[in-house]
C-alpha cells in the first residue's frame, strides 16, 4: 500500500530485488545519436564496469517519454530527449542480468541542444572495446542496423 499509493511507484531495494527477479521489467534504453550515426555513451564503475548505453527501469505509471527524460538527468546527459522511436526490444533470459529478466526497450532519440562531453559522457562512432558486456554489443548492432537501413520502426507516444 505504500509503494502503491505513497511512492509514487518507488518500491525499496529490500522489496525490489526479489521481486525483480519473479516478475519481467520494462527498462529503457536511451540510446541518443545524431544524424552522422554518433552515440552517447556513459562510463559505468559500479556493480558494472565500462562505456554503456544509458538507461534504466521504468516506474509505475510512468511513460516512456518520461523514463527517457528522468534517465538522461539522471545521467546528467541532458534535460529531455525528443523523437523517440522504439528500434528494437530484448527479453532477458534467466542468468543473462543480475537484477533478474528485465524486457529491454531500444529507444533511439535526440537532445535538444549540445551535449556536452566529459570523462564518463562521450559521442563514439564504433563500439569501445570496453563496452559492458551485458549485451549492450547487441543493442548498439540493432543501431546500426537502424540508423545504416530503411530507419523504419514505431514511434513512440
Amino acid at each position: 500500500e505504500v509503494v502503491a499509493n505513497k511512492d509514487k511507484g518507488f518500491i525499496p531495494d529490500p522489496a525490489y530485488r526479489p521481486i525483480h527477479k519473479l516478475v519481467p521489467w520494462p527498462a529503457v534504453e536511451v540510446l541518443i545519436y545524431d544524424e552522422n550515426g554518433r552515440f552517447i555513451l556513459t562510463y559505468r564503475n559500479d556493480e558494472f564496469t565500462g562505456w554503456h548505453i544509458p538507461g534504466g527501469f521504468m516506474k509505475t505509471n510512468e511513460s516512456y517519454q518520461d523514463a527517457c527524460n528522468r534517465n538522461v538527468r539522471k545521467e546528467k546527459i541532458a534535460d529531455a530527449v525528443t523523437d523517440l522511436k522504439l528500434i528494437a526490444t530484448h527479453t532477458w533470459l534467466a542468468g543473462e542480468h543480475p537484477y533478474g529478466c528485465p524486457i529491454s526497450l531500444i529507444i533511439v532519440c535526440k537532445v535538444a541542444g549540445e551535449i556536452v562531453e566529459r570523462n564518463n559522457l562521450k559521442w563514439f562512432e564504433e563500439v569501445p572495446h570496453d563496452i559492458i558486456p551485458e549485451n549492450h554489443l547487441l543493442f548498439l548492432a540493432h543501431f546500426q542496423e537502424w540508423h545504416g537501413g530503411s530507419r523504419e520502426s514505431a514511434t513512440i507516444l
